[in-house]
């Protein structure tokens, strides 16, 4: 059992890079786990140059999580195969490398969990410039998939893919399943304003999902910017991602977690504190009024404007 979690992007970006006050964000948000990404494709450092990137912070945050309390596990992602000619196959090379990052960071305190990102690169359809014949994803998930088992046969595997098979039929389902130990589907509801919307969606992807393959679940929710075709803004409310937690335990997953903490909200950083996934754990540190920002402040009077009919979902006033 996993619990209550959060994936983080770029460590640089959460809580400024420090590892101490990484360490009190966590425990201040009732975190009992958080995945931090360790590998893109083949590559450890994968923007360039840029100075702290994850590999040069993971070696400090990795055993101050740990030493707290906190599991911390894995993720990255996937490509399968090149994005320039002559698209070659690199997916046996991307999990062995995977594996090897897995288990140097298992010797600081990391768990041998690993979340899965494999997307539109391992779809037939997708195609790239001057790429007439595309490999055979279906093949390549299953190199990844054996290699991977292969190179760290105590790893337990969750494909974090898309929410609902039924829309991405040319995805390699099965490669990736039958060499799988749970689902971590990316339960995105994104434009989706309804209350129970995030909680509509991760029942029925997971209904999908384990007609597939009946495994553990471990929805990931939404907290980051959406921008809609009509220019406007999206985000998770707060409320969304209550219901959406609450009805992922309801339907006896082994936890649940956001895409991604770095990016979050103060609202939605105040409903993740807010839930608890366990019965009768201890309550997050509450938060008083007059610690919080002007930003953070404005958004919780927002909400509840809207809740009383104040005004709408896009911050108009009701005559």
């Amino acid at each position: 059992m996993l619990g209550k979690g959060v994936l983080v992007w770029k460590i640089r970006d959460w809580a400024g890079g420090d590892p101490a006050t990484q360490v009190e964000d966590a425990q201040a948000l009732g975190l009992n786990w958080v995945a931090l990404k360790v590998v893109d494709g083949m590559l450890e450092r994968w923007e360039g140059n840029r100075p702290k990137q994850n590999a040069d912070l993971l070696p400090a945050l990795v055993p101050r999580l740990a030493e707290a309390g906190i599991t911390v596990i894995a993720w990255g992602w996937t490509y399968g195969r090149t994005r320039q000619l002559p698209f070659a196959s690199i997916a046996a090379r991307e999990a062995q490398i995977t594996a090897e990052i897995v288990a140097r960071y298992a010797g600081l305190g990391m768990k041998k969990v690993y979340l899965i990102d494999a997307e539109h690169d391992y779809k037939e359809s997708y195609r790239r410039l001057g790429q007439l014949v595309g490999l055979n994803m279906a093949a390549e998930a299953i190199k990844y998939m054996t290699t991977l088992r292969a190179a760290g046969p105590d790893l337990r595997l969750y494909l974090c893919a898309y929410r609902y098979p039924s829309l991405h039929g040319d995805f390699p389902w099965s490669a990736f399943l039958d060499h799988a130990h749970g689902h971590a589907p990316q339960v995105y509801f994104l434009e989706d304003s309804r209350p129970e919307g995030g909680e509509v969606q991760v029942a029925r992807s997971l209904q999908e999902l384990t007609a597939l393959k009946p495994l553990p679940g471990l929805p990931i929710g939404p907290t980051y910017r959406h921008v809609m075709r009509n220019g406007n803004e999206w985000r998770a409310t707060g409320e969304q991602l209550m219901r959406f937690f609450a009805r992922a335990k309801a339907l006896g997953c082994e936890g649940v977690g956001v895409w991604t903490l770095e990016q979050a909200t103060e609202e939605q950083r105040l409903a993740l504190q807010a839930f608890h996934w366990a019965d009768g754990e201890e309550p997050a540190p509450r938060v008083r009024w007059e610690d919080l920002d002007a930003a953070a402040k404005d958004a919780l009077l927002l909400r509840m404007a809207q809740k009383v009919g104040l005004v709408d979902q896009d911050g108009f006033v009701l005559g």
